[in-house]
């Protein structure tokens, strides 16, 4: 897959930094939550050093992201993963952001892990970009393990059966078009950061403990 060949040099070491980085970040949070104060701390403490270390990693390319310190190999996986690691936050995020997508010379993510870039466009506040990256997605009946769509190829759309990996619109759609989010574990509490784009008007509802429901009209323009 093109993620792993992204993060992989030629000597067959890989660079895990970007990767485990959003884990190490939510996991401190997730001990925060259940009252494990230690462990959050030292969670915390990990975190801050791969920040570091990906630091490290920036090159000379407009300040991107390369897939390991050494070499200069770059992709749109470890400049994605830096953003939602907080590496990249605020203005330098929606920046990064910006090249990550109109830069076609990194490394690509597949449909697989387009979910993370789509969510380091919601994260960096770009959330208003998320409908126009849905062009190869177009909606139509499912099966139980696969979900059915269409993509567009050679100028044309044909038929296809994408892995249960690539249906992440089925849930972005409500995260961040509808601006539905969790702000605390087991959505204790939500937040509410809607990104219409073009759209004139959007309705919808999540079932969490009670139906989170959001109906949204623009008012006038911008």
């Amino acid at each position: 897959m093109a993620e792993r060949r992204a993060a992989r040099e030629a000597d067959g070491s890989s660079a895990p930094w970007t990767a485990v980085a959003p884990g190490v970040r939510l996991g401190g949070r997730l001990e925060e939550s259940l009252g494990s104060k230690a462990t959050a701390a030292a969670y915390r403490a990990a975190a801050g050093q791969l920040r570091q270390t990906i630091r490290r990693c920036t090159g000379r390319r407009e300040a991107a992201v390369r897939g390991y310190p050494a070499h200069t190999q770059y992709s749109q996986h470890a400049n994605v993963l830096a953003v939602l690691s907080d590496v990249s936050t605020g203005a330098e995020a929606r920046d990064l952001v910006s090249r990550v997508i109109a830069d076609t010379t990194l490394t690509q993510c597949s449909y697989y892990f387009r979910h993370y870039l789509n969510a380091a466009v919601n994260r960096a506040g770009e959330g208003d970009r998320y409908l126009d990256l849905l062009g190869e997605w177009r909606p139509c009946s499912g099966a139980a393990d696969h979900v059915c769509g269409t993509l567009r190829r050679a100028g044309r759309f044909v038929a296809v059966r994408l892995p249960r990996v690539s249906a992440s619109p089925n849930f972005e759609i409500f995260r961040t078009v509808l601006g539905i989010d969790t702000a605390a574990p087991g959505f204790g509490r939500v937040r509410i950061r809607p990104f219409l784009g073009t759209l004139e008007r959007v309705s919808g509802s999540i079932p969490i403990r009670t139906a989170v429901s959001v109906r949204l009209e623009r008012a006038g323009p911008g």
